[in-house]
C-alpha cells in the first residue's frame, strides 16, 4: 500500500470521526449547544484539526452537499434523450428524494434540530433550494441546448424545483416517516393541477 493511500485512508477516518462525533453531539445535546471543541474532543482530535476539515459545524451536518448537487447533475444528464425537461427533472428530484427517505440517521437528526429551531428547515430550504436549482438548470441548459439565459427555461426549472422542495420539506415536517415519494407524487399531482384548470382572467 503507498503512502499516498494510507494518508488518505487516515484523512477518510478522521472526517467520518468528525461526522460521527457531531452528529451524536447534535442529537443529544441540540445543535446550538454543541461546540466545535466539544465535537473535536469526542472525536478525539485537536480543534484546530476539525478546521482542517470543516469551516463550520453546519457544514458537517451537510458535509455531502457538493457531492449531491454533483449527482443531480450527473443524474440529469444520464436521462434519456426525448424525455421533456420538466419529466426529467422531477424524474431526478423522486430519485434524490429516495435518497433522503433512505439516510433515516440524518432524517432523524434534521427532524430533531427543526423541533429545535422551527427556522432551521426553512432556512436550509432555501439555501438548497437555490443550490439545486442552478445546477439543474446548467444540465438542463446542456441537455436542451437552450441558453441557462432563457427566462423560460430558469421559469420552468425554478417552479419544478420549488415544487420537489415543497414535497421534502413537507416529509420533515411530518416526522421524516414513510416515503418522500407519496409527498412527491401529491406535490407534482397539484402542480400540475394548478397549471392546468388556472381560470381565465376577467375583464377589470
Amino acid at each position: 500500500m503507498t503512502t499516498q493511500s494510507l494518508r488518505q485512508k487516515h484523512v477518510d477516518r478522521t472526517r467520518q470521526a468528525i461526522i460521527d462525533a457531531a452528529f451524536e453531539l447534535f442529537l443529544n445535546r441540540g445543535f446550538a449547544s454543541t461546540t466545535i471543541d466539544e465535537i473535536a474532543q469526542r472525536a478525539d482530535i485537536a480543534p484546530r484539526t476539525f478546521f482542517r476539515y470543516f469551516p463550520t459545524k453546519e457544514s458537517v451536518l451537510f458535509h455531502d452537499s457538493e457531492a449531491k448537487i454533483e449527482l443531480i447533475r450527473d443524474r440529469i444528464m444520464e436521462r434519456p434523450s426525448g424525455e421533456s425537461a420538466a419529466e426529467a427533472i422531477f424524474a431526478v428530484c423522486a430519485s434524490m428524494a429516495e435518497d433522503v427517505t433512505e439516510d433515516q440517521k440524518r432524517a432523524h437528526l434534521i427532524v430533531h434540530l427543526a423541533t429545535e429551531d422551527d427556522t432551521f428547515l426553512a432556512i436550509r430550504r432555501r439555501a438548497m433550494t437555490d443550490q439545486v436549482s442552478k445546477a439543474v438548470l446548467t444540465a438542463i441548459a446542456e441537455r436542451t441546448g437552450i441558453p441557462e439565459t432563457d427566462v423560460g427555461l430558469q421559469a420552468m426549472t425554478a417552479a419544478v424545483v420549488s415544487c420537489a422542495a415543497t414535497a421534502i420539506h413537507a416529509w420533515f415536517n411530518d416526522g421524516g416517516v414513510g416515503d418522500v415519494r407519496e409527498y412527491l407524487e401529491r406535490a407534482v399531482g397539484s402542480c400540475r393541477a394548478a397549471f392546468s384548470t388556472t381560470p381565465a382572467l376577467r375583464q377589470p
